[in-house]
């Protein structure tokens, strides 16, 4: 199962993000394999304090419904 992460990357964070994207999509990728896994490793170091945060988040409720059940603190 894959992990649904749900946040705001910053606008200076975004443009980085769009410019490398574009860049690795303009590459041939027989001839610019080493640039093009380059550019992926900057996009993913980008991205990564935004998945940690994420990741981080905890919960705290008094009662938790998911598909239906209830879970309630014990």
């Amino acid at each position: 199962m894959a992990d649904n992460y749900d946040f705001k990357v910053s606008k200076a964070d975004s443009k980085q993000l769009k410019q490398l994207y574009e860049d690795i999509l303009k590459q041939d990728y027989k001839k610019e394999q080493a640039r093009i896994e380059e550019k992926w490793e900057a996009f993913d170091t980008i991205l990564e304090p935004y998945f940690k945060a994420n990741k981080e988040i905890l919960i705290s409720a008094s009662k938790l419904i998911i598909n239906g059940q209830e879970y309630l603190p014990q």
